[in-house]
């Protein structure tokens, strides 16, 4: 789950596992430049899909995936695409080819509406990159190795506790999700990831529940179960996790929180959850620097996940790298030209930098009229 915090979010629960494969050695990708069928989209420019792509896919661990580019390169794959105008909008086809075999390895679609086409090669290199990173890069791991000799019961209560959770957030399946963690430790009273997958659950409850009385409750719970976590596992992540976000949502102790989650990274280096946490405390201590390299970590273990999070955007701005981020809410508008974070982000990016016409105009466009006809 993603939890609000002072200035930006924590990371509680795991996400969804990507179905990945992976190869010795980087994946070699080929970008073509995309060709266009017929008349040009309105709105649209055919040479920004490449170059979107290869600068989006250029961002995934070189030591996974490597772009290069044209058709003529030495790769193992090849991506191209065309653009075609259609009767309400664009419509762009991305295809990757196995450049050893010819076969197709991977289609897919995508179309925009006339008006909302300006931002399409944004969007178009986002879902590619991300396709390729499902592929071509290993799992991300967001939950503690499972490494303790439980019952083939309690194993399967523990995992499918686990899928319960990575694929819903409603009340009825965090419950469903409580039961069969609790039915795991009670058969293992001994089965650390279990008591840290409860003590996960609890602290979203401590973060969302209602009313107060249910959140105290539910504080109390994550940090027991949280220490049962580490007392048989004592390198046990998630548990640090857990207490640090309770050191910071709850108990508002901003070092104890940054504490928690160093260790928590330096228990499990490869937990990207804990290094995006950090993040987000070492900013709330304004050790902006520090934050963003804990943040770039996060997105090289996991870069779907972290892929256009908006507190890398407020980060930058925090971190006085101005120009990254509006590249960053300008990236986010492309993919969500509703989002009202990214427009205000903009604005207080302009206003920082004293960019008082630049800020005006984002007003006028938040506004909907010219700044004069307000006063």
């Amino acid at each position: 789950v993603l939890v609000a915090s002072a200035i930006g979010v924590l990371a509680g629960r795991s996400w969804p596992h990507h179905q990945a494969t992976t190869a010795p050695g980087p994946f070699v990708m080929a970008v073509d430049t995309f060709r266009v069928i017929g008349p040009a989209p309105v709105g649209v420019d055919a040479r920004a899909f490449a170059e979107e792509l290869r600068a989006t896919i250029g961002r995934l661990p070189k030591r996974h995936v490597v772009v290069v580019e044209g058709s003529n390169a030495r790769s193992d794959a090849a991506i191209d695409g065309t653009i075609r105008r259609v009767p309400d909008g664009a419509r762009v086809i991305v295809s990757m080819v196995d450049r050893r075999t010819g076969t197709q390895l991977w289609s897919e679609t995508y179309q925009r509406r006339s008006g909302s086409a300006a931002g399409m090669a944004i969007e178009v290199a986002h879902r590619v990159a991300g396709e390729i990173a499902h592929r071509y890069l290993p799992q991300p791991r967001q939950e503690p190795p499972l490494v303790t000799a439980v019952s083939p019961h309690a194993l399967e209560l523990y995992r499918r506790g686990r899928i319960v959770r990575a694929v819903s957030t409603r009340e009825v399946d965090w419950n469903r999700a409580r039961e069969l963690f609790e039915a795991a430790v009670r058969e293992e009273p001994r089965f650390p990831e279990a008591w840290s997958a409860l003590s996960d659950l609890w602290v979203e409850q401590m973060l969302f529940g209602r009313p107060v009385k249910v959140r105290e409750e539910a504080a109390r719970n994550a940090a027991l179960d949280a220490r049962r976590a580490l007392a048989l596992q004592p390198r046990n992540a998630e548990a640090r996790s857990t207490l640090g976000i309770i050191a910071v949502q709850h108990d508002y102790d901003l070092a104890a929180g940054e504490e928690a989650f160093r260790l928590a990274t330096r228990d499990d280096p490869d937990y990207p959850v804990a290094h995006f946490n950090l993040a987000v405390a070492l900013t709330t201590r304004g050790e902006f620097d520090e934050a963003v390299r804990e943040f770039s970590i996060a997105r090289e273990l996991d870069p779907v996940a972290f892929d256009l999070n908006p507190f890398e955007a407020q980060l930058f701005l925090y971190a006085r790298r101005y120009e990254d981020a509006l590249a960053r809410y300008r990236e986010i508008l492309a993919m969500n030209p509703e989002s009202a974070s990214a427009q205000y982000g903009i604005l207080s990016t302009y206003i920082a930098q004293q960019n008082w016409t630049e800020a005006t105009r984002q007003i006028e466009t938040l506004s909907g009229a010219p700044l004069e006809q307000r006063m």
